[in-house]
């Protein structure tokens, strides 16, 4: 059975710790939009705070499957900002991918124009749906081929293995529940934002009651808990693909040769002196 089926029900196991954390990635994430603003920072940071969101998701799926540890580790600030800058490079590829395929898709005839495919997506046609998920295709593919090496780090707090041990693992089943995800927000983005709901929630408890466009906008809550269902469904999927490399990894390593002791050898070295001795 493929890992993202077998990840769906102990998805929740990662989703309600994911849950609880959901208030402190929400500072994190003002903070770094405020330090966005200062020149060397902006470069980084933001790509360092998807990264550290992405390495504490892990971290509940990784302790959801019993694996020893907390959520939160020493050195989570400096793998964010190690894979940020690996995102960033990986990034460009994903931009040259995507450029190719707006130009292949503008020989073919199609008049591309992504940001109002992303803006109509819930009235989009089965063709310009095929032609949004060509658009999103590269990002999909990066997010996938990073996933299992981030799971890495994270298990071992620091990359033991290395930065991009299990790179690819798995690539195909993440896409699964990452493109789930994809869909979501495009829903979430069709029918209204996250803001708007804050907003409306704030205006009814000032008027003290409860009215019906708090009620009306509940839909759009309901997609925000699931998206973060949807990561906690590709966390758990990673560490299931990171438990594979690691199993296969073991199968390679060689067992190991036992040492021999300075007692087993000197009871060798005196028994074939004996076997000399009656020889003679």
């Amino acid at each position: 059975m493929p890992r993202f089926v077998v990840a769906l029900p102990l998805s929740f196991l990662t989703f309600w710790r994911y849950l609880l954390m959901t208030p402190l990635l929400a500072i994190a994430a003002v903070l770094c939009t405020v330090l966005a603003f200062v020149p060397v920072l902006g470069l980084l940071l933001p790509g360092a705070c998807a990264a550290g969101m992405t390495l504490i998701g892990l971290r509940c799926a990784l302790v959801a499957r019993g694996h020893a540890g907390t959520i939160l580790f020493p050195g989570l600030p400096t793998l964010a900002l190690i894979y940020s800058v690996i995102v960033i490079l990986g990034g460009m590829v994903a931009g040259l991918a995507e450029y190719a395929i707006i130009e292949g898709l503008r020989i073919a005839g199609f008049a591309v124009n992504e940001p109002a495919l992303k803006a109509e997506f819930l009235q989009l046609s089965p063709t310009a749906g095929a032609v949004l998920f060509l658009l999103i295709l590269p990002k999909l593919m990066l997010s996938s081929v990073l996933t299992v090496p981030m799971t890495a780090a994270a298990a071992q707090g620091g990359g033991a293995r290395g930065m991009l041990f299990g790179l690819g693992q798995g690539m195909l089943g993440l896409c699964v529940p990452l493109l789930v995800w994809f869909l979501l927000l495009g829903v979430l983005v069709g029918f209204g934002d996250l803001g708007r709901v804050l907003r409306v929630g704030i205006e009814s408890i000032r008027s003290g009651r409860l009215d019906g466009a708090l009620l009306g906008y509940g839909h759009t809550l309901t997609i925000f808990v699931a998206l973060l269902w949807a990561s906690s469904w590709f966390f758990t999927t990673a560490v299931l693909y990171w438990e594979k490399a690691e199993e296969r990894q073991a199968r390679r390593k060689p067992a190991a040769t036992p040492r021999t002791s300075a007692e087993d050898l000197r009871a060798w070295r005196e028994a074939m002196a004996q076997r000399s001795a009656r020889q003679e």
